[in-house]
């Protein structure tokens, strides 16, 4: 694949130099990548799929998700499952030879297809240049992308109480609503940066997106679509089955010997073959029998667990602070009784403090 220059990029805006947290997160380019993996319309790979979405490659066509939603004149002329998202291939093919002479008006490489949608704008780009640029593109309605001069900006009375931080990552934002920096506008309290909201509304989804503060919903959503965030009509990942390892039980008997016939898988509700997780890490279990346990028996800790606990008794127990030899800071003064001692404790003076000998105060010189 034919190495390009490096991106440059027209001079930063004085929005976009309000603060670190304003300049947008960079989409890396690999060094090396197959062909089968670069996207067919920005020419790029190994790209946040947050910013570009899925990779849709098939019949030796590949291109990124959102580069296809946002390609300007291309219609989904096919039902959902035909094509890529309804954008049928011969469409797609058609559109990357026309803009194949389209230069990007921030890196200067062809393949151009995201047109600004601000009034007499000339200005073309990709996508994922567009994203570093600080250009917004919607994912509602007509679907439409607008360049870092024509983008729609918050307008909220919003003011810092000292240095705030972004609700989500807890990183310090920018001063000011900006690109990459966000506010809710109804609490106007809520604030974040744009790559954050943006990881928690494709986790959340359309049915549980909403301020992480506030939890208002409607005006929340309707303000992140404006300012282009993605917000996907689909269940929130936590129901679609992405985490379900995280919940599954442990169900195998865990027990030096396991003296069920069936084997250290075999589980009942009741009996003898009944399982015991671990009281404190619940990560391990036994049979009823196999620990001894009883039928009313419902705690039990596995040795990992219990060997803790031992250790943690004896530390915390009076015993455990044996006297150490040799020099110590709390060693009593030479010259000191036991009386004494005890009398200082009792003053509050310690013992470190007590002069090692009796001072003797010597007459003046009288010559």
């Amino acid at each position: 694949m034919p190495q390009f220059p490096p991106a440059q990029c027209p001079a930063a805006l004085p929005e976009e130099q309000a603060g670190p947290s304003c300049a947008p997160t960079p989409c890396k380019r690999k060094r090396q990548v197959f062909e089968n993996e670069v996207c067919g319309l920005c020419q790029r790979a190994d790209c946040d799929p947050d910013v570009v979405g899925r990779l849709c490659h098939q019949d030796g066509l590949c291109v990124h998700e959102n580069c296809l939603y946002h390609t300007s004149g291309l219609e989904q002329r096919g039902a959902d499952d035909e094509g890529f998202y309804g954008f049928l291939f011969s469409d797609i093919q058609q559109k990357l030879k026309r803009v194949a002479q389209k230069r990007c008006c921030i890196c200067r490489l062809p393949g151009a297809s995201v047109t600004c949608r601000g009034r007499r704008c000339p200005r073309t780009f990709h996508f994922p240049c567009g994203s570093e640029r600080g250009c917004v593109s919607q994912f509602f309605g007509e679907f439409k992308s607008f360049c870092w001069r024509h983008r729609p900006v918050q307008r909220v009375r919003a003011v810092q109480q000292d240095q705030t931080h972004c609700l989500i990552c807890q990183e310090a934002v920018a001063g000011r609503p900006c690109y990459d920096t966000l506010v809710c506008p109804a609490c106007t309290s809520a604030w974040f940066h744009r790559r954050c909201i943006q990881g928690q509304a494709l986790r959340s989804a359309l049915h549980h997106f909403r301020c992480p503060l506030c939890r208002d919903m409607a005006t929340f959503q309707e303000e992140m679509f404006r300012l282009g965030i993605k917000i996907p009509d689909r269940d929130a990942a936590w129901e679609d089955g992405t985490f379900d390892d995280d919940y599954l039980r442990h169900s195998s008997c865990d027990a030096g010997q396991c003296l069920c016939p069936a084997g250290r898988e075999q589980v009942e509700t009741k009996g003898p073959w009944r399982l015991v997780l671990c009281s404190s890490c619940g990560s391990r279990g036994t049979h009823q029998r196999c620990s001894a346990m009883g039928e009313d028996d419902d705690s039990w800790e596995c040795s990992d667990c219990s060997d803790l606990l031992t250790v943690l008794l004896i530390a915390a127990s009076p015993e455990s602070s044996l006297p150490v030899q040799g020099p110590s800071h709390s060693a009593p003064a030479p010259g000191t009784s036991a009386e004494e001692r005890e009398a200082r404790i009792l003053e509050g003076h310690p013992d470190d403090q007590l002069p090692s000998q009796p001072v003797s105060q010597e007459p003046a010189d009288s010559h």
